[in-house]
Parts: C-alpha cells; structure tokens; sequence
C-alpha cells in the first residue's frame, strides 16, 4: 500500500519537475526562468543529500545542474515514482524576496491536493522557526512537505545573514516529520558508507 501511495504523489510531484528540473528552459523556486542541465542518473551513494538514508526505500537519484552549476536540483526516486526533490544553492542562498513568494501556504494547499491527502483531512503546520521555513502536512502515516532550510555552515560574506540555501519539497509514508526535517543535511561519509552496504547485499 505504501508504495502505490507513493506512485499515486509521484503524479503531484511530477508537475514540480516539469517545471524546475526538465534539462532545458524552466522554472527556478522563485518564478524566475532559466536553463537547466540535462538529468544525470547518479550512484545513490553519490547523491549530495542524505535523503537516502532518511528514506531507505529510495532506490534512485537523477540531479540536474543550474546556474553554471552553482545550483544543484537532486530527484529522489522510489521505482519509477519521484518523492522529494531538492534544490541547493552551493555558494549563495534564498533572498527573502524568493522565500516571500515561495513559501506560500495556498500554493502548498494545491500541492496536498495533488497527492492521496487531497481526499483526507491533513493537519497543515508551519516548519519550526530554528529548523527551517515553509510548512508541512500529516494524514495518518503519511507526511508532505514544502520547505526551505540552511545546510551549509557560513560563507564569510558579509551579507550573509544565514539565509536558507536549500529547498526540499516531496511526500512520503511511515516517516516522523519533525525527524525528517530535523536530520535532513548533506549526505555524510557514514551514511554514505551505511547506503553502500544497505545496497551491496
């Protein structure tokens, strides 16, 4: 059952793809148009975030590139069903005019209604403010999420306010959300290392 609920998000998920990570002209988080590097399939131990090790059914990862690659847009794949994409600026991160019309709680709404909670009565809340901005939603055991978060340490700048740099928006079942979001980070060398023998066997 697990799996077709996430085949059936793969369907609400695949229009976020259609529009930021399509190897050609697309749509950037903040609306803005730009072009976009031809998917790559990469080794899931490679995969640049730990969503793998979050997520053990994930069993796929494609990234595209941006920005002359200073952006970088990971899917993560369980079968053929997309359930979370993420998109990392590697030397920059969110301006607040971005993250004012990103985080948009209609917008996420519609997202929930593209997947198996459109028919249920999710509870819809906010990212606790020291992990993250954006919101997410519970249905029984099945989660959703739409938010951004900063993963990577200081840049020295002086302008950098430790803005988030990351977004992460997908759906999934049987996970804790607040474990999900507090964890979610660059792939370690240990768990890298845990995917790798996961997968060996």
């Amino acid at each position: 059952m697990g799996f077709l609920k996430h085949r059936i998000a793969a369907a609400a998920l695949a229009l976020f793809l259609a529009a930021c990570a399509s190897g050609s002209e697309g749509v950037t988080v903040g609306g803005a148009r730009t072009v976009f590097s031809d998917p790559v399939t990469i080794d899931i131990v490679n995969a640049r975030f730990n969503i793998p090790s979050l997520l053990p059914e994930v069993d796929r990862v494609r990234r595209t590139l941006r920005d002359n690659g200073s952006v970088v847009v990971e899917t993560y794949y369980i079968g053929d069903a997309p359930i979370v994409v993420v998109e990392h600026a590697s030397e920059a991160w969110f301006s607040d005019l971005t993250l004012a019309k990103a985080i948009d709680e209609d917008g996420f709404r519609n997202f929930l209604g593209r997947t198996v909670m459109g028919a249920g009565k999710p509870v819809i809340s906010k990212v606790p403010g020291g992990q993250g901005r954006g919101f997410f939603a519970v249905d029984g055991d099945c989660i959703a999420f739409h938010f951004f978060k900063r993963v990577k340490g200081t840049t020295g700048f002086e302008n950098d306010l430790q803005n988030p740099d990351t977004f992460i928006v997908g759906f999934t079942c049987g996970e804790d959300v607040a474990d999900f979001i507090g964890r979610f980070g660059f792939m370690t060398p240990a768990e890298a290392a845990l995917i790798g023998r996961r997968h060996s066997i």
